[in-house]
């Protein structure tokens, strides 16, 4: 049968296998600075376009606040990823 393929960022399975993308960004030669190398290999179209529309955007002068990082990181900070009952839940 045929492979099944899912999008590395997420999750979904690829429907139209004609349809992936990768993405890579690597430092320079010369450049210090690996640690931003990443290379995903198997992306969604969802996911290409959002990436697209991103850089799209950077270039024209848009900078992402990353306010759902920031939450996140004190939410897991806060010890609060356990789910919690809800009064009257």
């Amino acid at each position: 049968g045929m492979t099944r393929v899912y999008c590395d960022i997420c999750g979904k399975e690829v429907v139209r296998k004609k349809e992936i993308w990768k993405h890579t960004l690597t430092a320079r030669e010369g450049n210090k600075r690996v640690s931003y190398d990443e290379h995903i290999e198997e992306i969604c179209e969802s996911c290409a376009t959002t990436i697209h529309c991103c850089t799209s955007m950077m270039k024209q002068g848009w900078k992402p606040d990353f306010h759902e990082m920031k939450e996140a990181a004190a939410t897991a900070a806060d010890g609060a990823n356990q789910p919690t009952l809800q009064p009257g839940a």
